[in-house]
């Protein structure tokens, strides 16, 4: 086994390499020890952000006064998983999206959009990579790109894997900079004008915003996110009666999004959409479940193998397998929570039921009228009209170099 010096990893990295079965001169106590946030092997993972609590306090008070600056205006956008987590925080069991739109309005959003454009923004993206990489049998498997703490853990911890991972940034960042760079425009605004919240499960998007080369625009492209609690609790702060609003629906401009977008929220869901979005029609041939999902696809006459995995422990036997070149994986999906970001930290974690969660989300996405991005009408007429090939490559990748 390899032995690796305790001192270049936090607490709660350490934790992770540890299950993968690194071997360290001691095996301390996690739970409840400070974390050192300093330190460059930190995969930025739950437990290290869960103690970080100052990092959770900037977003959640620049918010605040963002809400009460009458010089700009707020645009929130909401991940799908929140639909599936906030009604935890107030003892409400169905799908409460549009009342999170009513809310976020009456707190003083001047916009709210759905995450799930962003969704469909990584899907088109993702699909043409996987599609282009599978083509030219280069830089494979393709590692999604989603999940902020499985990009840290590659980085700080298996950088030799960088050139795997998919460029494409998350839908939280390329919703940040198209409404940064589109957004302004049909409303006749600069960036300076507005200020972009999102509502996250994940803790580690807070930290993902503020990452090196993933803003488009000048500063940042996502002012702040709040997670799941934190909106409940500024709900209860403002004494909104969040049980009895009335549905909003979300504002126009990015109001198409596909069934495949709100299963983002969920572990498989970005690997799964982004076949379906090569190919409609294609085949699940066969499914193996272990510590991680396996499934095998007819996509365009090829056969495709996914690897679908939730938590950094459990990437032990797939990373050493694309390290020793033996991986027959095609595209592999990282979540770091259990159950994908319905799992989230930013979501209730007491008597957090992830299944019903799940459940929620799968069948939420029934209420829209498309399956796939590629058939989502606005992304066409974004792509026909607004955005070429070359600045979509500017706008939503990043340099893995």
């Amino acid at each position: 086994m390899d032995k690796l010096d305790r001192n270049n990893y936090c607490l709660s990295c350490e934790h992770i390499l540890a299950e993968q079965g690194f071997v360290f001169e001691e095996y301390p106590p996690y739970m409840g020890e400070p974390i050192n946030t300093e330190n460059k092997k930190c995969a930025n993972c739950k437990q290290t952000i869960n103690n970080n609590l100052e990092l959770i306090k900037n977003d959640y008070n620049t918010f605040k006064t963002a809400l009460v600056n009458n010089k700009i205006k707020v645009v929130a956008f909401v991940a799908p998983s929140i639909r599936a987590g906030i009604g935890e925080c107030f003892n409400v069991t169905e799908d409460c999206q549009y009342k999170i739109v009513t809310a976020l309005k009456q707190l003083g959003c001047s916009f709210v959009y759905s995450m799930n454009f962003g969704a469909d923004l990584t899907i088109t993206e993702e699909s043409a990579e996987l599609k282009e990489r599978l083509n030219n049998n280069t830089n494979l498997p393709l590692l999604t790109s989603c999940c902020p703490s499985w990009i840290n853990f590659v980085y700080k911890v298996y950088p030799a894997l960088k050139k795997n991972l998919s460029t494409c940034k998350s839908p939280q960042q390329m919703m940040g900079a198209i409404i940064n760079n589109y957004f302004t425009k049909v409303n006749n605004l600069k960036s300076s004008d507005i200020f972009v919240v999102s509502i996250v499960p994940c803790l580690a998007k807070k930290l993902e915003r503020q990452r090196e080369n993933i803003n488009f625009s000048k500063g940042f492209d996502v002012d702040a996110c709040i997670t799941t609690t934190e909106l409940a609790q500024l709900i209860k702060e403002h004494n909104i009666d969040f049980n009895n609003l009335a549905n909003t629906e979300f504002d126009n401009l990015f109001k198409e999004y596909s069934n495949n977008a709100a299963l983002f929220g969920i572990a498989g869901g970005v690997s799964q959409s982004i076949i379906y979005n090569l190919d409609k029609d294609a085949v699940l041939l066969e499914e193996k479940i272990t510590n991680i999902k396996e499934k095998t696809f007819l996509v365009n006459n090829k056969k495709v193998c996914v690897a679908q995995i939730e938590g950094l422990a459990n990437t032990k036997d797939v990373i050493n397998q694309i390290l020793n070149g033996n991986c027959k994986y095609h595209i592999i999906e990282v979540m770091a929570c259990s159950g994908g970001c319905v799992g989230g930290a930013g979501q209730l974690v007491q008597n957090a039921d992830i299944l019903k969660r799940t459940e929620l989300m799968k069948t939420s996405k029934n209420n829209y009228c498309f399956t796939n991005a590629n058939d989502n009408p606005i992304i066409k007429e974004l792509y026909k009209k607004h955005i070429s090939k070359e600045l979509a490559h500017k706008m939503f990748h990043e340099n893995r170099e």
